[in-house]
């Protein structure tokens, strides 16, 4: 339930947000908060599973009408987009829509602030937004477009799903401040920066778009697939770059790209080696579209051969493709298996997967001589809520059960994180992406593993 809170005890990214906007009256639950900036009604969540933050400012009420026929006289805003919003009661009010990534952001030089100022002011004044000059100078911040991908994926759709001229254009105005709302399911270990290549079944046979990844993979039950038939909505979704359409790849170019066989059964979201990437001709089906294209393909750099999982080497293992290890099993033998071998190498303790807790198995379980110190649960991808916060996850409400029992720490891994948890196991003290791991980040495993839980 929410509850009013200072805001020095909110999330930092809201933090610095609320404190550069002079926020008052904050109303704060888990990742999503609400405030006012004088008369202005603002509400902010974070989107984890692409490390961004996404913001509303809602100005003033009115009937649908004016609020509507205001907002189309309105030029484009410098770093967001303007909307006409249905609050309640036939009640409509104008928002600005702004997202930013959840690292430190120098929210004075930010150019929200004067988007915000001016069309407050037109709205007060009943008039149009003015001297939008520097409209296009906006640099998005943290762009998935310029990280090197790890991955490549055959993403999967019918005619139903492919998109019109007018939705691309819409998401193209989004995307270029930062607002990436394109939905598609996709693998379960996709991760931001991850090139996406759009199939489309019968009687198309082909790919039309290519993408990149804009957020991780997260799992939901509730959004409707657009599809040809019933589709099961218990999917695995990612956000996405506007896609850029491209002269139409067949199939056949895509299997013989592949070394000659290509699974195309199943849910959207086949792994593409970097080879077949490598094959493939890409080119825009508008060549005004040529030079973005070529922003957007790249090759991934995730090695897509698994190594000897007996020796650890840094860099094989972080740089191995989260799309190499299509199995639960594959993380156990060569991700969480060598880390625990080179973590563990001339401490005296020992390891042992499939340990017996009550009447379940842990994963993994360090052991000093007999006796459990540390507890791994590994997954294929974690599940965590797509508008972030670990409170609910059903793969941390069973490390936790583990943990808690044994009496000592934890950690979660999975395709591409390493989610480190103390005694007790309430919330996620450190979390580190495999691929962007440094030698410090080692450190911090090992000392983890290492730990004396107080008993």
């Amino acid at each position: 339930m929410s509850t009013n809170v200072d805001a020095a005890t909110v999330h930092p990214a809201f933090r610095s947000l609320i404190d550069s906007l002079g926020g008052t009256d904050v109303l704060a639950v888990d990742h999503w908060v609400e405030f006012f900036v004088d008369e202005l009604y603002v509400i902010a969540n974070l989107v984890d599973v692409a490390d961004r933050l996404r913001f509303r400012v809602y100005l003033y009420v009115d009937e649908e009408r004016v609020v509507k026929d205001w907002v189309a006289q309105q030029p484009a805003p410098r770093s967001g987009i303007l909307q006409a919003s249905y609050i309640d009661e036939g009640d409509w009010r104008q928002r600005l829509v702004f997202e930013r990534p959840t690292n430190e952001v120098d929210w004075s030089a930010d150019p929200l602030h004067r988007d915000i100022e001016r069309y407050r002011s037109a709205w007060l004044d009943d008039r149009a937004v003015k001297h939008l000059s520097d409209s296009h100078s906006y640099v998005i911040e943290d762009d998935p477009r310029d990280r090197a991908p790890a991955s490549a994926w055959l993403l999967k759709g019918s005619e139903a799903a492919f998109p019109t001229r007018e939705e691309l254009e819409r998401d193209r105005a989004a995307a270029n401040v930062g607002i990436f709302a394109f939905g598609w399911t996709s693998a379960s270990q996709t991760q931001i920066g991850d090139l996406a290549l759009f199939y489309f079944i019968s009687p198309r046979k082909a790919v039309h778009f290519v993408a990149r990844a804009a957020s991780n993979a997260f799992f939901s039950t509730d959004i409707p697939v657009n599809a040809d038939g019933k589709v099961n909505n218990a999917q695995w979704w990612a956000y996405f770059t506007t896609p850029i359409e491209i002269d139409p790849i067949p199939v056949e170019a895509l299997r013989n790209a592949a070394g000659g066989y290509l699974a195309l059964r199943g849910r959207s979201g086949l792994y593409l080696r970097p080879e077949a990437i490598q094959a493939l001709t890409i080119r825009a089906a508008e060549p005004a579209d040529q030079q973005e294209l070529d922003r957007v393909v790249a090759v991934p750099l995730g090695l897509a051969d698994l190594p000897d999982p007996t020796t650890f080497s840094h860099e094989s293992w972080r740089d191995l493709a989260a799309g190499a290890l299509p199995l639960e099993a594959h993380v156990s033998s060569h991700i969480v298996e060598p880390l625990l071998r080179g973590m563990l190498a001339s401490t005296g303790l020992t390891w042992k997967c499939e340990y017996p807790v009550g009447r379940r198995w842990a994963d993994f379980v360090i052991l000093d001589g007999s006796t459990p110190v540390h507890v791994i649960e590994v997954k294929k991808v974690m599940k965590a809520a797509r508008q972030g916060g670990w409170t609910h996850s059903p793969d941390l409400t069973q490390l936790r059960w583990y943990a808690e029992r044994l009496g000592v720490p934890s950690t979660l891994i999975d395709s591409h994180r390493i989610m480190l948890l103390g005694h007790p196991a309430r919330h996620p003290i450190h979390e580190i992406h495999r691929r962007l791991s440094t030698a410090a980040d080692l450190q911090a495993i090992r000392a983890h593993f290492l730990a004396n839980p107080e008993r």
